[in-house]
């Protein structure tokens, strides 16, 4: 998803600046760093910096994005996929939903960037001490580091081996969707409290009371 939204939304700049909380499971972890530096080293960008806000400051926009769509969700009945999207481009007059297929149309691609990056790229040891990432295109498959706004930089290598095709992407992956078992768990289990089942078993009782 980072990777679509830096295709689709950039402006061609080449000078990338991100903010992120320190959730590590999320935005610090050897895989969006990974992905970062192949950025740089692909050409889409000269200078990316990747900056952790302190613990304590870390509200931001997007969180308040979240909480107008749980604010709209509770008060809303939402039985299918459709009316969700409704109700996140309702939740604020900026909001646009970006489903994964629109229309039958598959609206971006999942790869397997973990198995890709892993290949090429290896983790920096104690990366939860630092704060402040910077990559450039001087020095391509190294990653600056700094565990605060005031320290030094230390410079660090992540690069495993030479990519032979810079221009080689993952393996694409095609979402397998609900299974069976998933299925049938939905149909006997969920179907009963829809809003729309309920209706319809209504109209049926009614129809049946008509006769």
């Amino acid at each position: 998803m980072l990777d679509y939204t830096l295709n689709e939304y950039g402006f061609g700049e080449k000078s990338c600046t991100l903010h992120a909380d320190n959730c590590s499971g999320q935005n610090k972890n050897q895989y969006v760093l990974a992905y970062l530096c192949w950025r740089v080293m692909m050409g889409f960008h000269d200078t990316i910096s990747l900056k952790m806000q302190i613990p304590g400051h870390t509200r931001c926009l997007v969180d308040s994005g979240f909480g107008h769509i749980r604010k709209l969700f509770r008060r809303c009945d939402v039985d299918a996929f459709s009316q969700l999207v409704e109700v996140e481009e309702k939740s604020a007059s900026t909001s646009v939903a970006i489903p994964y297929k629109k229309d039958g149309t598959v609206t971006w691609e999942w790869r397997d960037w973990k198995e890709f990056l892993s290949g090429h790229f290896k983790a920096i040891r104690n990366i939860r001490k630092y704060h402040h990432f910077r990559f450039s295109n001087e020095y391509p498959w190294y990653v600056f580091v700094k565990e605060s706004v005031d320290s030094i930089e230390a410079k660090m290598s992540i690069l495993k081996h030479a990519i032979v095709d810079l221009k080689t992407k993952p393996i694409l992956i095609t979402p397998p969707g609900l299974s069976r078992d998933r299925q049938l768990y939905m149909y006997r289990n969920v179907r009963p409290y829809s809003d729309l089942y309920i209706r319809m078993r209504y109209a049926h009782l009614q129809l049946r009371n008509d006769f």
